[in-house]
């Protein structure tokens, strides 16, 4: 488990990460084939939590310990960053999710950055947020 002041750093180097220009943005994946990440695959890439794995029909999965995922964050990936969902949901709209900003609404990681940055009202978990 970390400290609310370690999740603080992971995101901010998330944040620094998705502002690099290092990263392509890639859709409805966290990585896809050709080496573009959306929001949340730049935060697998830079956690080292785990490793990539291709299947047969040619997907990226990211493999840590215990989880297996295509398009969502990890549990262990959530905990590093103090996420309090899978999909980063937040706010009182059911529709405001860092997928749904990367995926649907086309924002750019700078954009979704900021939004990381301003740590709206349910993207942390309680204990994350409490320690702003």
């Amino acid at each position: 488990m970390y400290t609310p002041e370690e999740q603080r750093t992971h995101r901010q180097a998330l944040v620094a990460a998705l502002r690099s220009g290092q990263y392509q943005q890639a859709i409805g994946v966290l990585m896809a084939d050709n080496g573009r990440f959306c929001c949340l695959g730049v935060g697998c890439e830079i956690s080292q939590l785990g490793k990539w794995t291709m299947t047969d029909d040619d997907s990226w999965f990211y493999v840590t310990q215990h989880n297996r995922e295509l398009s969502k964050l990890p549990k262990e990936v959530r905990e590093y960053y103090g996420f309090a969902t899978a999909y980063g949901e937040y706010g009182n709209n059911a529709e405001a999710m860092l997928t749904r900003d990367n995926d649907e609404r086309c924002m750019s990681f700078d954009q979704i950055a900021d939004v990381i940055e301003s740590e709206p009202s349910g993207l942390l978990t309680l204990e994350a947020a409490a320690w702003r």
